[in-house]
């Protein structure tokens, strides 16, 4: 994995780099207006940058190690991210707030589903356990 940020051209199939990044990319999420997107990177930071020119907006620090899903809630402005940490978070994409965190897998979280409401939640862990998280609109913000 080099980092770089790829814009291909579907006509054509011809690619160039865009953006570079020091680390590797583990995964890609694309909010619902399609104007940002999110990065994760090895260090378990994750980066919000915006699709037409790749300006990094946000850069959002809480995960130890590896962040294995993203997912952009329905509204855009909040991200959901599981990790290596066995954590779930949810943070405000603008502002870089963590606003939950939940624990409950014994292992890395390494899948995310989340409902077109944005309600309901999925998360897998290394186990193939799953749980389902609900209400996480009205979730209280993390202290």
């Amino acid at each position: 994995m080099d980092g770089s940020i790829y814009r291909f051209d579907s006509k054509s199939r011809w690619g160039r780099v865009i953006a570079e990044v020091d680390e590797s990319i583990h995964c890609v999420a694309i909010s619902p207006n399609s104007r940002q997107f999110a990065i994760s990177l090895g260090s378990g930071k994750i980066e919000i940058r915006q699709l037409d020119n790749t300006e990094t907006l946000q850069a959002l620090i809480g995960h130890v190690g590896p962040v294995q899903a993203l997912v952009f809630m329905s509204s855009g402005t909040n991200i959901t991210s599981t990790g290596n940490d066995r954590i779930v978070r949810l943070w405000d994409a603008h502002s870089g707030d963590r606003k939950l965190n939940l624990h409950d897998h014994a292992r890395a979280v390494q899948r995310l589903a989340l409902s077109p409401t944005s309600d309901v939640l999925l998360t897998g862990d290394a186990f193939g356990n799953i749980n389902v998280w609900r209400a996480l609109k009205e979730a209280a913000p993390h202290k």
